[in-house]
């Protein structure tokens, strides 16, 4: 009986196998290099998982033949292979041997034209020159770009003929165009703007009226319309195109956005010092102040300590930006006004000021600031002899200036593009003030897309710090920290860097940090994961940098996307501790080392 079932089994499972083997397991293009997989893959139609068919190979085959001559391989061969392979590894591999043969190329493109336009710019706008390889899509590309052309100088109907003259390998194509009227633009209408101050668009707007027509200007207009973020949608129509009229009127319709909003964030955060926390932020904000497109934003921050049951971080801030500063374009000016009180182990320290900055917008992608900064500090309960610094109040009067390069498709979610913002200060000497010091940081990323649903981001951030003419130290409100949420992840808040006997972070004058994250979008929902590596380390003089040091830390991450930013949970663990310096007259056995060896982060936006 025993053996009469494995004997049914046995077949079954060879009746099973056999059915397998007809299974497609992979298609294998080769000998191609003018058309990629992808595309060879789409015309072909044969798939993986199918069952495997000599007529569908076969017109897969001719379909791939009808491909390559029209896009001029006049001399193309294809075979295809079917192999089928038997046993544990079944299945049916579908070889496309390709010998595509030279193609065919452009001998010439003779463009005829009234010369209204000039030719070094009609031959530039073509983008092709003889010798380049004919395509289906070659003729199609001539002629949108001659129409851009054209109606960028005012000849919004000019009518573009492309006539095909091919031999043996060779294409010759001859370009008729008809100019038509010259379009002058007539006027500009605006639809939809009525929660805005008119003159507040028509300030975005830099078609003038009686100029001859041009496409740039309106694209450019309509983008920085939207550039604002007033407006959920910008849309416009030249009205007299359908009659071909040579004056036109352009009309742009405008559904406005909402323009104040209130904000909430919350995260979980963890330090030596205190403890678990809680990071929260509130905030008010208006885009459109009296309609006149002036911004101000309120808001509060907090970190709320469980350990000590208060607030170990306050940030008290309001910030109000002008723009069209003097009536110039991309010209704004920035005011902040703020009060910080900070908690740490060793001081806490009052912080009232003020940041005063010009901000200049070249390009959509380019900005640059030049600004001064006031601040009054009002440091207690310190207890860091380590660093030298008097209880009390002291001023600081610095001038900052900074770059901002932003390639990045979205600022909250990016999944490419590259963000740079170097930064400079310079406080106290012919300034004034009670601190003087410079101060220089980058901060780098890049983001590069793998696939549909997978990203790769990579960041370094370095800051250098310096003292000069009588200030003894950087104060400790002014050095650098790292470790946490924002920086290396898997260490506690401020963790990193040299400390003294006691434990106590003493942040320091030099600081690196790195960052790669892989980032892989979960389909059909709005939840993501992330995979780190974080390293970093601050030193207490720029002398001692050594990249030996590093600390390192890896993990991984739950997100869940939000429209400003993912609310992001992380896990990190230590897999290097780095080298902490102690920086002490007091004997290191004094320190303890109780941190673990894994934290947990919860914040909203990416670490970078």
């Amino acid at each position: 009986m025993l053996r009469r079932a494995a004997l049914i089994f046995l077949a079954a499972s060879a009746i099973v196998r056999a059915a397998e083997d007809d299974e497609i397991v992979r298609v294998a293009f080769r000998g191609n290099s003018y058309l990629s997989v992808e595309t060879l893959g789409m015309v072909f139609g044969v798939r993986e998982e199918q069952y495997v068919s000599e007529r569908r190979v076969e017109r897969g085959r001719q379909s791939l033949l009808d491909l390559y001559r029209e896009n001029g391989f006049t001399g193309i061969r294809i075979e295809t292979q079917i192999v089928r392979r038997y046993g544990l590894r079944g299945g049916t591999v579908v070889y496309v041997d390709i010998y595509e043969g030279p193609p065919t190329l452009v001998e010439s493109v003779d463009i005829r034209h009234a010369g209204l336009v000039d030719e070094a710019e009609v031959q530039a706008a073509v983008g092709s020159e003889p010798g380049d390889v004919w395509t289906l899509t070659y003729s199609d590309a001539v002629r949108l770009n001659l129409i851009r052309l054209f109606a960028e100088h005012g000849y919004l109907y000019a009518k573009i003929e492309v006539a095909e003259e091919r031999g043996e390998r060779r294409a010759r194509l001859t370009v008729n165009v008809d100019e038509g009227p010259r379009v002058r633009v007539v006027g500009v209408d605006i639809e939809g703007y009525e929660p805005i101050i008119e003159r507040v668009i028509r300030r975005e707007i830099v078609i003038r009226e009686g100029d001859y027509f041009k496409a740039s200007e309106v694209f450019a207009s309509q983008r920085n319309i939207y550039s604002t973020g007033l407006f959920t949608n910008v849309g416009y129509s030249i009205v007299g195109e359908g009659e071909r009229s040579p004056e036109v009127r352009i009309l742009f319709e405008l559904e406005p956005d909402k323009t104040n909003w209130v904000g909430f964030e919350l995260g979980y955060t963890y330090s030596e010092s205190t403890g678990s926390g809680a990071r929260f932020k509130v905030s008010w904000g208006d885009d459109n102040l009296w309609g006149n497109l002036q911004r101000l934003e309120v808001g509060a921050n907090f970190v709320y300590a469980f350990k000590t049951s208060r607030f170990e971080e306050e940030l008290y801030q309001a910030v109000y930006r002008e723009p069209w500063l003097f009536s110039v374009r991309g010209l704004s000016g920035r005011v902040r006004l703020y009060f910080e009180r900070e908690r740490r182990t060793g001081f806490s320290a009052d912080s009232f000021g003020s940041d005063l900055s010009l901000e200049q917008r070249f390009y959509d992608w380019l900005t640059g600031a030049l600004g001064l900064r006031l601040e009054r500090v009002n440091l207690w309960e310190y207890d860091i002899p380590d660093l030298p610094q008097e209880e009390g109040y002291s001023n600081t009067s610095a001038l900052f200036a900074r770059v901002g390069i932003d390639t990045r498709d979205n600022p909250f979610n990016p999944r490419s593009g590259v963000y740079l913002l170097p930064y400079g200060e310079y406080s106290g000497g012919f300034l004034g003030g009670d601190n003087d010091f410079y101060k220089l940081t980058a901060d780098l990323s890049g983001h590069i897309p793998l696939g549909d649903h997978v990203s790769i981001a990579l960041r370094g951030y370095v800051g250098l710090a310096a003292i000069h003419h009588d200030t003894g130290s950087l104060p400790v409100y002014e050095r650098f920290y790292a470790g946490g949420a924002y920086s290396v992840r898997g260490f506690p808040e401020r963790s990193l860097g040299p400390r003294n006997a006691r434990g106590v972070n003493l942040g320091g004058v030099a600081s690196l940090v790195g960052n790669a994250e892989l980032r892989v979008d979960i389909p059909d929902s709005d939840f993501s994961l992330g995979f780190f590596a974080d390293t970093g380390m601050v030193w207490g003089e720029i002398n001692e940098m050594d990249l030996a040091d590093l600390a390192v830390g890896v993990g991984a991450g739950l997100r869940y996307v939000t429209p400003i930013g993912p609310v992001r949970l992380d896990v990190g663990f230590v897999v290097a501790p780095g080298e902490e310096r102690i920086v002490s007259p007091f004997a290191p056995e004094d320190f303890t080392e109780t941190s673990d060896n894994w934290e947990l982060h919860l914040a909203i936006g990416h670490i970078f």
